[in-house]
């Protein structure tokens, strides 16, 4: 458990040191004031490789909205993943082996569900600002799971099958998707607030 933990952490922080390199790479930047606010973003809650902290992070940073920081921001963005699923959506016939049709059907094209509840805490009152609001995306993507040749176990020579492949890029897409909505549910939070409408919960 100490080393998970350990693991975890040490993903976290190579991200954060990472978000130095991405000033001249973001493809977009909301123009909000000059003076940027602080934002500490903490481990997300059911984050096991640490990928989407990584990417909200990144998007954070990306957006121009806050200027990211280990700690003592204005604001603490809390975050938590909170469904991670997947549904076969499409299905073809196996054959046999002499080249036949048989009657047996096995998933080739799958739906990806991912969802997470954020909150955002401003510091610097004491209150939760906006939240908890929970947000998801879905992708959808082909696979075969009888992929390898002559139907060889690829497990044991410490492959990985299409299915296993595919899971792990959408997995990487759905959490920058994820990402990238909770920073605009953020740009547009704050355009509202702006116009007086938003009210501070304190704890």
């Amino acid at each position: 458990m100490v080393k998970v933990c350990a693991d975890r952490v040490a993903k976290v922080c190579l991200g954060l040191v990472s978000l130095t390199l991405l000033i001249s790479s973001c493809g977009y930047h909301l123009d909000w004031n000059s003076d940027q606010e602080t934002m500490t973003v903490p481990y997300a809650c059911g984050d096991q490789d640490g990928y989407f902290t990584n990417a909200l992070t990144e998007a954070i940073h990306c957006s121009g909205q806050f200027r990211v920081v280990n700690s003592e921001g204005k604001y603490i963005l809390q975050t938590a993943l909170k469904n991670c699923r997947e549904e076969g959506i499409g299905f073809h016939y196996t054959k046999d082996n002499e080249g036949n049709i048989s009657r047996t059907i096995i998933p080739n094209e799958s739906r990806y569900y991912l969802s997470a509840t954020f909150s955002l805490i401003d510091c610097s009152k004491n209150c939760i600002l906006l939240g908890p609001v929970d947000l998801d995306v879905t992708v959808d993507f082909d696979h075969e799971y009888d992929s390898s040749p002559n139907k060889i176990n690829v497990f044991s020579q410490g492959q990985l099958t299409d299915i296993e492949t595919a899971r792990i890029t959408v997995h990487e897409i759905a959490v920058r998707q994820l990402a990238k909505k909770i920073v605009d549910y953020l740009y547009a939070f704050h355009v509202d607030c702006n116009g007086g409408s938003t009210q501070c919960q304190r704890f």
